[in-house]
């Protein structure tokens, strides 16, 4: 605040000579110009920013201590990703989970169909063996008939344990997919000290600079036999 500014000197202080100066109108007004153009080249806020994290330094703040701040940030980015990562994947291996268990109840109710078919052909054909002549023709007859069904069965059998082998194959490849995802987040670097920063300036433009105030600072120097040096 320009009120706290002091109005008197520090008791027991000499000064010397303000140097050969000129204090008109004209050069003072061009001090500010000058202060102006200076704030928006090379006096302009330059801060640090970490482009994983988009987050930029406070001002003030430290390189150490805008590091830290960026690896935390950088953590919890991280378990974040893991998480999604680990929830997308979720919902497709339950997808596959349901397709599997399908599978495996197909292919138990095609053996059983399977098995109670042949169960029934060789049932018809004891019995045709013992009924005489005229059963064995007939018998002969539905033995082809059910041999042939049985025949469709066993193919359909085959189908379903296939399908049931695609689906563990697909579960496998999800599984191992999953994991490689799962080590390139977790081999992501949180270290403070590895953070690659990169410098952003702000610079304003005239219409956001307003000199309140101009005028002379004197400031602290000693004479150390040879030359002036900030006391």
């Amino acid at each position: 605040d320009l009120d706290d500014l002091t109005r008197d000197a520090t008791a027991g202080l000499p000064f010397t000579e303000l140097p050969a100066i000129a204090l008109d109108e004209k050069t003072v007004k061009e001090w500010g110009t000058l202060f102006d153009r200076w704030l928006r080249t090379d006096g302009a806020l330059t801060l640090m920013k970490d482009p994983t994290t988009k987050l930029v330094s406070m001002p003030g703040e430290s390189e150490r201590d805008f590091r830290v701040r960026c690896a935390q940030a950088g953590r919890e980015a991280r378990d974040a990703a893991i998480e999604k990562l680990r929830a997308k994947y979720r919902s497709k291996g339950d997808t596959i989970e349901r397709r599997i268990l399908t599978a495996q109840q197909a292919v138990g109710r095609e053996q059983q169909q399977l098995s109670t078919r042949a169960v029934d052909m060789a049932g018809s054909i004891l019995g045709g063996l013992l009924g005489g002549r005229r059963s064995v023709r007939s018998t002969i007859t539905t033995a082809v008939r059910k041999g042939s069904t049985a025949s469709r069965d066993v193919g359909d059998v085959q189908r379903a344990k296939e399908r049931l082998e695609a689906a563990l194959q697909e579960k496998a490849a999800l599984e191992d997919e999953l994991s490689r995802e799962l080590g390139a987040l977790q081999a992501s670097s949180v270290n403070p000290e590895a953070l690659a920063l990169e410098t952003v300036a702000i610079k304003p433009t005239s219409r956001d600079i307003a000199v309140r105030y101009l005028g002379l600072v004197w400031l602290p120097y000693v004479h150390d036999g040879t030359r002036w040096v900030p006391a």
